[in-house]
């Protein structure tokens, strides 16, 4: 019986031991989990912020080249047409030009005839000679006003040879006809259209500058807004990630937790059941054998009396007692008292085994309540984590919804503007490439005009 005892008392202490060293166990594993899983974290969020980094630059570079090349390929484009359109035009005008210059030409060659200027001559004279000395004096007249209409011819068609200007051409014509006072009414006229054309186009070339400026400078802060907008999606997308992984990874954490105190409450159940069992066993032996003693004790102290089994137990290094007294006649004790005191020991020990097994049940209790304690702690604060991360998580989502459609609206402004650059380019490009060819040709046929006007004046 009382090996039993012993073994039951060793197997309770073995099972003690066991659900201590797996609590143990259990909880460094945790700790080096939730370690490695923090250095996980960090060095996940480094790479995550220099890929979102890499990312946003590429992006960047590439919406920056896709730009350029649209730019580009409409500029060469409307190049592209632009030439085909202005050699057609040239081409044409060349012709044209030159059929006018050629009949210009041989209309004044024909006018300087010898022939036809003696004509003129004869005609005028026939027209002057009802009085000799007014015919002398229309003479002398009529050849001024020939060497001036010459003159102003001559300037003319100087004028329209340098400019390619066929309604100089055609002025050089009238003047060699017309007479001089519509002559120069036309050039006034002239004058006054290419004086208006040349203050028009400085007041364009002002307004395409400033136009061109104008649309340069919003490309350029809409797609530095564009850039920036972008670079915040990017990291509020970055943040919406990281705080999801940690919401899962938390949530994870929390199931494997609860998962973990079932357990321990099933080993803890299963731990006071042996307890139970052990404390119920060892009191019910100490019971039976308590009865045992008093029956002998009932016997032996009736029979013999008291003095015999008046024993104590041994103090350990105390000196022996004194040896007792030589048995009687009658055998019928003899042994008794050992037999007491054996079973008395047993009682004792069994009580030991109790007072220990209470022990380590209390011990273990106190463990396993330290335990859930702690993982209801740890379970609050990752709860309360989990919380926190989802509102930020909305924010962050609601802010990311703002700058995404700020991000359309960006994409859209800029996409107006380049086709407004692209419409500016082409109602400006040419004028500010030839303004400074235009303005020049345009004021020389100013002053030629002028110089024809001025010969002309000095025939009157």
């Amino acid at each position: 019986m009382k090996e039993q005892f012993e073994k039951n008392l060793a197997n309770a202490r073995k099972n003690d031991m066991a659900d201590q060293e797996s609590y143990s166990q259990l909880k460094q594993a945790k700790e080096e989990e939730i370690a490695a899983g923090k250095d996980q974290v960090e060095t996940k969020e480094s790479d995550l912020a220099d890929t979102n980094e890499d990312l946003a630059n590429g992006k960047s570079d590439l919406e920056d080249t896709a730009a350029a090349l649209a730019a580009d390929q409409a500029f060469l484009a409307d190049l592209t047409a632009k030439c085909a359109a202005t050699d057609k035009e040239f081409q044409e005008r060349s012709k044209e030009r030159a059929d006018e210059i050629a009949a210009v030409g041989e209309a004044i060659s024909i006018l300087n005839d010898p022939d036809s200027f003696d004509l003129f001559g004869k005609t005028t004279t026939q027209k002057s000679m009802r009085t000799q000395q007014d015919g002398f004096l229309q003479l002398g007249a009529e050849v001024v006003r020939t060497r001036a209409r010459n003159s102003a011819v001559a300037q003319l068609q100087a004028v329209a040879e340098k400019t390619g200007s066929s309604q100089v051409a055609a002025l050089a014509l009238k003047a060699k006809l017309d007479d001089f006072v519509k002559v120069k009414a036309a050039i006034d006229k002239m004058v006054a259209e290419l004086t208006k054309q040349q203050e028009e186009e400085i007041a364009k070339k002002d307004y395409c500058v400033e136009a061109i400026n104008k649309n340069e400078k919003e490309i350029a802060l809409g797609t530095q807004n564009q850039e920036y907008l972008q670079s915040k999606s990017n990291q509020l997308e970055s943040n919406i990630k990281t705080l999801t992984e940690e919401i899962e990874a938390a949530q994870a954490e929390i199931k494997e937790t609860k998962i973990q105190i079932k357990r321990a409450g099933e080993d803890r159940a299963a731990a006071n059941n042996d307890f139970q069992t052990t404390v119920a066993d060892q009191r019910e032996t100490q019971t039976i054998l308590k009865k045992v003693v008093e029956r002998l004790e009932q016997y032996y102290v009736e029979k013999v009396g008291p003095q015999v089994f008046a024993q104590e137990d041994p103090v350990p290094g105390a000196a022996a007692p004194p040896p007792p007294p030589g048995f009687k006649e009658y055998k019928k004790n003899e042994g008794g008292n050992k037999i007491i005191a054996m079973i008395n020991n047993v009682i004792h020990e069994s009580q030991q085994v109790e007072n220990e097994a209470i022990q380590s049940e209390k011990d273990a209790q106190a463990q396993y309540e330290g335990f859930v304690q702690d993982s209801n702690r740890a379970v609050a604060a990752l709860e309360k984590s989990i919380s926190d991360n989802k509102a930020e998580r909305a924010d962050d989502s609601s802010e990311l919804s703002s700058v995404k459609g700020d991000l359309k609206q960006q994409g859209d402004e800029l996409e107006a503007l380049a086709g407004l650059k692209a419409d500016v380019h082409k109602d400006c490009d040419f004028l500010l490439e030839n303004f400074d060819i235009r303005q020049d040709t345009r004021a020389e046929e100013i002053e030629g005009l002028k110089e024809a006007k001025a010969a002309l004046s000095g025939a009157v």
